[in-house]
């Protein structure tokens, strides 16, 4: 990286120069239209603290100096107290987008009131408790919170792309405000502060909008860039915020840093050259995609598409999955009063959200990937980090090489066996709709194709523990059904790949569920007789970009040496 760091160093200089330029009208200006810089966010970009009464954004704050750098009008929007959700509220209003579409640059600082605020009222961020811990309680609490930030940050930035479409657009990260000091504290304020940071990282590098690394500003300078007792930017922490972000400004067009939120990055070289697998399920896709009854150029440009999401050296994905599970009994007006009240007890309702960054090093495939699943009131967060065979999973308590690799590496193979069944191979009823800068194209599998996979995939995951038999197996896969969505869009000359929705139902029959069915007898012996079983619907919608980021390896991974 040793280029990267010339330039950030060269732009560094720059930004200095620039920023002691003072504002000024000159005959070249006259006769060129002033470009205008947009900023949303909290505090932070208001200036808290720094002009006495707050009453309007301060001019010390960096959205006026990176303005004055770089001769443009300033618009700064930011609200002492907002959070990611008080802004998706903000970009609704006229005036806002109306001052979006004619920005020049745009600056986004968000996310701090997100972890702060519900930190404050748990006092984990006080002086009077300077070594606090997170109970169950609040884990699960901050669990639905940062998931809640991601979403909105996704959201966010496909806002303000679609309202400013000329802008140059840079993403501020989050910096830890707690003093070296109170030692507990700021390891707990650092904890949150991770989670939102990676966020941030994989949304901008899915939206490809640079990310201005503020963590990394102020680690180890708290007592010079925050003011004494607060949690705000002093002038001088201002002037770094400034500094950096016109050099993000200068290096336009950049996706997101490779560093992570402590400026720890990813190794290795990358490479697109296909392995052996990935020869064979390109071929085979391909294949699929010519038999397909639509336009030929429509067949070219999907297999432009697919050959790079199989190849793509660098992909980020952002998926969320909606998973229902209720009872199906059979019709029977004796026992319909009964229905009315056991059903909602027997359907579970789940909700997950997965972000995974994937890069080809050295021939191997190195991944990140978090996923926050939501079921009821509870919640819980898995990272885990990928390296080639060598599987790491954190669950909270640190990292750990996992123990039970040989079924990871069975649910693995028996995708993997099938993965040309569900990738395009087998894909019928193929309909093709344009749209925008590109296309729509949907189609279904049939039980000859989802079948076998979801049988693979049952026994894989409940085959060790559970007496499933053939003919189980067998009803299930006759009962899948898959409907596929795929939008495709024109990228910098190319097709890629865009988003995918996917919904999935399938029945378990109640001879799968003894368990289940024993306690429905003993507890109202009447359902028991027409309980049939489960119906599951999963509906699936998953974002994919292929920007050029590393996979950042995590700290703490245990040797294995």
């Amino acid at each position: 990286m040793k280029i990267n760091g010339v330039l950030r160093q060269s732009a560094t200089i720059f930004a200095a120069a620039l920023l002691s330029v003072t504002a000024g009208t000159t005959a070249f200006a006259a006769t060129t239209t002033q470009p205008s810089l947009v900023s949303l966010g909290d505090s932070i970009t208001f200036g808290y603290n720094l002009t006495p009464g707050n009453l309007k954004p301060s001019t010390k704050a960096f959205p006026y100096l990176i303005g004055q750098a770089l001769h443009a009008s300033v618009t700064d929007l930011g609200v002492p107290g907002a959070t990611s959700s008080d802004l998706l509220t903000q970009l609704a209003t006229s005036t806002v987008k109306t001052d979006l579409a004619s920005a020049s640059y745009v600056t986004i600082d968000i996310g701090s009131n997100d972890i702060l605020q519900p930190a404050l009222i748990d006092g984990l961020i006080s002086p009077l408790n300077p070594s606090p811990t997170l109970t169950p309680q609040e884990q699960t609490q901050f669990l639905f919170a940062e998931a809640k930030f991601a979403t909105n940050l996704s959201s966010i930035l496909s806002q303000v792309k679609a309202d400013a479409p000329k802008a140059k657009i840079v993403l501020y990260n989050i910096y830890n405000p707690i003093p070296s000091q109170y030692a507990q504290m700021r390891q707990v304020s650092d904890q949150l502060i991770q989670v939102e940071n990676a966020a941030i990282i994989t949304e901008a590098g899915i939206a490809n909008v640079p990310v201005v690394n503020a963590y990394q500003a102020f680690n180890g300078k708290t007592s010079t860039y925050v003011l004494p007792n607060d949690v705000h930017p002093t002038v001088l922490g201002q002037k770094a915020l400034a500094t950096i972000g016109l050099n993000a400004f200068q290096g336009s067009g950049s996706p997101a840093p490779t560093t992570g939120s402590t400026g720890n990055t990813g190794s290795g070289t990358s490479t697109g050259n296909p392995s052996v697998s990935q020869t064979a399920t390109l071929a085979a896709g391909l294949k699929a995609i010519a038999a397909w009854p639509i336009a030929p150029a429509y067949k070219t440009a999907m297999a432009n598409a697919y050959k790079q999401s199989v190849i793509a050296p660098y992909l980020q994905e952002t998926m969320n999955e909606n998973i229902l599970v209720a009872p199906v009994f059979a019709s029977n007006p004796l026992v319909a009063p009964l229905l009315k009240s056991i059903v909602p007890m027997m359907t579970n309702h789940t909700t997950m959200s997965m972000k995974l960054m994937e890069e080809q090093q050295a021939g191997h495939a190195v991944a990140s990937n978090t996923i926050i699943t939501h079921t009821g009131q509870q919640a819980n967060k898995v990272m885990e980090y990928i390296d080639g065979s060598k599987v790491y999973v954190n669950q909270g308590s640190g990292w750990q090489l996992i123990s039970n690799s040989s079924q990871v590496k069975g649910i693995e193979n028996a995708v993997s066996s099938s993965s040309t069944q569900m990738g395009l191979v087998g894909l019928q009823q193929v309909t093709v709709t344009p749209s925008g800068n590109g296309f729509v194209l949907k189609g279904s599998y049939g039980v000859a194709q989802s079948g076998p996979f979801v049988e693979k995939i049952f026994s894989s995951l409940l085959g060790n523990s559970t007496q499933l038999t053939a003919s189980q197996l067998a009803q299930v896969g006759k009962s899948v059904k898959v409907d596929v969505t795929l939008t495709v869009v024109k990228k910098n000359g190319s097709y890629q790949f865009s988003m995918q929705q996917t919904k999935l139902q399938f029945a378990m029959p109640a001879s799968m569920l003894p368990s289940v069915e024993a306690q429905i007898a003993k507890m109202v012996p009447a359902l028991s007789k027409v309980w049939q079983g489960y119906r599951v619907t999963n509906q699936i919608q998953t974002s994919f970009a292929f920007n050029p980021i590393h996979v950042v390896t995590p700290s703490g991974l245990p040797s294995i040496g």
